[in-house]
């Protein structure tokens, strides 16, 4: 209502079409559709997310020994991103997959952990990273948790893996400190200190370091950070409207920006979930997404002691609010963020599914052909909705590719034109 663009913070920024009030919607409502309808298949559904994890992982690798590597205009050999776009969000997904791998009973898994281990460090992403050492570390504290020989037969069962885990996680550790975690990575992390100095010294720095390469990743965080952090307090209690980052940051973007060697740079995201919220939505929007991961960070502790078998998933589940404090999340990621839980919900059968029998007294069946009347007119309501809906994407598809040929024609004014008459809204095609 209150944004800067109304129909980018509805659909969110062009491109990621995320963290915008239709997608958060769509959240919620598979969240609710997940926890209703999915009682008795929960574990179907881990299956099917660890062989999609698998298949990712694998052509992650393959991607770093080239076999795409004249597809694309990054250097996907040195920093592999699979099927997801960029490494960062590669390895935020597979870090928050990878306790499912590591807690599992079965050897399969365990075994296939090396390989989503591999494809993380083939990222070469420092929050991926970061929070993958901080899931080993949580996976070996559990290892060590003492475990009463009277519990369940599942929580014992769980202790067990983990100690198993233990053995197997120690030399990988060792293997990640001694091929990632080097002294000038450590260093880099004190750009992000706001304590340790000013972005003026850290751009100051960077200039005289960087050579003829980029500038150091954290150098350029803490410059968007700052502006981020401007953005919020110069728009404290509503921001500037979901997903306007692209179109607000400039109002407070900090000079030292200009020095960074990607000064000319479209940043759509503060590369801060938390900052972006702040800057985007203030402290109301903030504070609403603290508040969702604190509460559902205190049911997740009080659900471990009664059901052990969510564990991995609430260590995965921590692992995306660490990667998302380095970065942003995308689709994917916030797909897990949001059914993770319900996946824990679904463990516990806290969801019961009501019925009503087919036969009974006349109230009843009443009731019964009432509901069978909803039913069809809901089916109906829901497939108008679907078609409209898939002819819009079907428009938007349309619109994308004429926008790319205009771009690449020598004559680009009929494509452009067209591309707008058919997403007359897109700021994009405008």
């Amino acid at each position: 209502i209150f944004s800067i663009d109304t129909h980018t913070s509805l659909w969110g920024y062009y491109g990621r079409f995320h963290g915008g009030l239709a997608s958060t919607i769509s959240y919620i409502f598979l969240y609710y559709a997940f926890t209703s309808n999915v009682k008795g298949r929960t574990l179907d559904m881990v299956h099917t997310l660890l062989l999609s994890t698998t298949l990712i992982s694998a052509y992650a690798i393959l991607e770093h020994f080239g076999i795409d590597k004249n597809f694309w205009v990054q250097d996907v050999q040195n920093r592999v991103f699979s099927t997801l776009g960029q490494p960062n969000w590669l390895s935020a997904y597979l870090v928050a997959v990878l306790p499912l791998y590591l807690l599992s009973t079965s050897k399969t898994h365990k075994f296939l952990s090396i390989l989503i281990i591999t494809a993380i460090i083939f990222t070469k992403s420092q929050s991926g990273l970061a929070a993958m050492a901080i899931t080993l570390f949580l996976t070996i504290l559990i290892a060590n948790f003492k475990t009463p020989n009277s519990s369940p037969q599942p929580a014992r069962d769980v202790r067990t893996s983990s100690l198993r885990v233990l053995k197997f996680a120690g030399p990988f550790l060792i293997i990640l400190a001694l091929l990632i975690i080097k002294p000038k990575s450590l260093s880099s992390l004190n750009l992000i200190n706001p304590f340790h100095s000013t972005t003026q010294e850290i751009v100051q720095n960077d200039l005289k370091t960087r050579g003829n390469g980029g500038s150091n990743s954290m150098a350029i965080r803490r410059v968007v950070w700052q502006g981020a952090v401007d953005l919020g307090l110069k728009h404290p209690i509503l921001g500037t409207g979901p997903e306007t980052f692209a179109y607000s940051y400039y109002w407070t973007r900090p000079a030292q920006h200009n020095l960074l060697s990607e000064w000319d740079f479209l940043y759509n995201k503060a590369h801060n979930e938390y900052l972006n919220f702040f800057a985007t939505s203030g402290f109301l929007g903030l504070a609403s997404y603290l508040l969702l991961i604190t509460w559902t960070t205190i049911w997740w502790l009080k659900s471990t002691k009664t059901t052990p078998g969510v564990v991995p998933l609430f260590i995965g589940w921590l692992s995306i609010l660490i990667t998302n404090f380095f970065g942003f999340s995308v689709v994917a990621v916030a797909l897990l963020f949001f059914l993770f839980p319900a996946l824990a919900i679904s463990l516990q059968g806290s969801i019961k599914n009501l019925r009503i029998p087919n036969s009974g007294p006349e109230p009843a069946r009443r009731c019964e052909d009432q509901q069978f009347g909803i039913w069809r007119f809901s089916h109906l309501l829901i497939l108008t909705i679907s078609f409209f809906l898939l002819s819009s994407i079907y428009r938007t598809f349309r619109a994308d590719l004429l926008y790319n040929l205009g771009k690449n024609s020598q004559d680009p004014i009929t494509p452009l034109q067209q591309a707008v008459n058919l997403q007359p809204n897109q700021p994009l095609f405008l």
